[in-house]
């Protein structure tokens, strides 16, 4: 568990939703899609969203228990999806 209520709030509704969309590439861009904005809209810093999709432990990634297959669309969603979202809110 994340010691920031809103933070481990993020991670857990994150997780169920890449869980629901397993097996489906789509909705697991969408779900990416969806942690990126609320991560953003958090304020978190582009270092912590991407270390708590993937990186540390008990990530987005590892509480969804996706098969290798599904965490690689949503590792290559992440990385497609999260230049345009800095651009949104960091600007270019």
């Amino acid at each position: 568990m994340h010691a920031n209520p809103a933070v481990e709030s993020l991670l857990a509704e994150s997780a169920i939703e890449l869980r629901k969309a397993q097996g489906d590439a789509f909705q697991i861009r969408t779900a990416v899609a969806e942690y990126l904005r609320r991560a953003y809209a958090s304020e978190l810093a582009p270092a912590d969203v991407r270390d708590l999709l993937g990186i540390v432990p008990d990530c987005v990634l590892d509480r969804a228990g996706l098969p290798l297959s599904d965490e690689d669309v949503a590792v290559e969603a992440y990385s497609v999806l999260d230049d345009n979202e800095l651009r949104l809110f960091i600007g270019d």
